[in-house]
């Protein structure tokens, strides 16, 4: 890569995932850093990628001329654990897709119902099975949700990443009960419609460096329970209804108020779609191409 980059003469070459190349040349670096999870929190990671990242991660820091962060949190923690001054630090929020402000369409939603074997009221999670989802919590959550005699299932929307055998069986033996529905990886242009048709989405993260899911469900006018850990606090602000990841008596509240008070619910779709719309792709675009520009200038590449 660093040999291309010259040979095309580039004015920059921007890494959006954590590593940049390390040999010195002329080309300025730009890397984008999403979290420091391997760094903060290796429990949640695989060994290897905890490893890999903990080696790598610090040094494209450094080459790099410029780092885009994705929330104020991860800016916050790089700059705690690479030492780095806030002048190579820039923070750009990332956008939600436009795919989930479309207007809810009956019939293709009657058709991702069926395709995806979805159940008339549900409550939804959308994200990978992985340790720091916190979805053994969630289901615990579900229990006592039917004690509240809710005739809702819980949907779990996602595949699974790693060392996530636990949560599996327990997810198995929900679902052998009836209790849960699992389709897995969910196609993109389906994804919003199992949003718009959830009662409630809830998102028990342990922590996140940015938290694309519970701003997707709000741009689809479905309103949110969800954590305020990571940077989860700065993207959702108060848009969702906020309880802390292991207290199973609040999440169970939470969800059962968002459920049962319609002006409650109502209160937090009118928030959440609010909200979602702060996060867009063009600003995005705008503020990155602004970092191209700034980096090129100061390392004395053409304009």
């Amino acid at each position: 890569m660093p040999r291309l980059s010259v040979k095309h003469k580039l004015n920059v070459l921007h890494c959006p995932s954590y590593i940049c190349p390390l040999r010195k040349q002329s080309t300025p670096y730009v890397v984008t850093i999403h979290d420091t999870i391997a760094i903060d929190h290796p429990q949640w990671c695989k060994k290897t990628n905890a490893l890999y990242f903990n080696l790598f991660m610090k040094a494209a820091a450094k080459k790099a001329s410029c780092i885009i962060s994705v929330s104020e949190h991860s800016t916050d923690d790089i700059k705690r654990n690479f030492k780095l001054p806030c002048s190579k630090i820039r923070t750009i929020h990332s956008g939600i897709d436009n795919i989930f402000n479309s207007e809810k369409n009956s019939s293709r939603c009657a058709e991702v119902r069926t395709r995806y074997n979805l159940p008339q009221r549900y409550i939804l999670y959308v994200g990978n099975i992985e340790p720091k989802k916190n979805i053994v919590t969630l289901l615990r959550v579900q229990k006592k949700l039917r004690e509240k005699s809710l005739p809702h299932k819980l949907v779990i929307v996602g595949k699974r990443s790693w060392v996530a055998n636990g949560e599996l069986e327990e997810i198995s033996r929900e679902i052998a009960a009836g209790n849960v529905v699992c389709p897995g990886y969910v196609d993109r242009n389906d994804l919003p419609c199992v949003y718009k048709m959830a009662d409630v989405f809830v998102f028990p993260s342990l922590y996140e460096g940015f938290g694309f899911p519970p701003l997707e469900a709000m741009a689809c006018g479905t309103p949110v329970v969800s954590t305020c850990s990571g940077a989860l606090a700065e993207t959702i602000e108060d848009a969702a209804l906020i309880v802390e990841p292991n207290n199973i008596q609040q999440i169970t509240q939470a969800i059962f108020s968002m459920i049962t008070d319609s002006s409650f619910r109502e209160r937090h779709t009118r928030m959440g779609l609010e909200r979602s719309g702060k996060f867009n792709w063009d600003m995005a675009a705008e503020q990155t191409l602004s970092v191209y520009r700034e980096v090129s200038k100061t390392n004395g590449r053409q304009q």
